[in-house]
């Protein structure tokens, strides 16, 4: 799947795909905690806010990001 794809698949927008890209950052860093991460999400609108926590914590979601996501860092390569 493409990063358009995925994009359209979930309605995502531009904004929503660089959030993902940072939390993908921070969790790869592993400095925080990320079941805490994702409350502040939801709490203070952080990083994409609430919309992007339930998203990230629901299913396997987040493995299909990670797949795009790779896929774009080759293609960019």
């Amino acid at each position: 799947m493409t990063k358009k794809e995925f994009m359209a698949k979930y309605n995502f927008n531009d904004l929503d795909f660089r959030n993902l890209e940072r939390y993908e950052q921070v969790r790869a860093n592993g400095v925080m905690n990320m079941f805490e991460y994702l409350a502040l999400m939801k709490a203070h609108n952080l990083n994409g806010g609430e919309k992007l926590a339930t998203w990230i914590s629901s299913s396997n979601n987040y493995k299909e990001f990670i797949k795009v996501l790779e896929k774009e860092k080759r293609k960019n390569v």
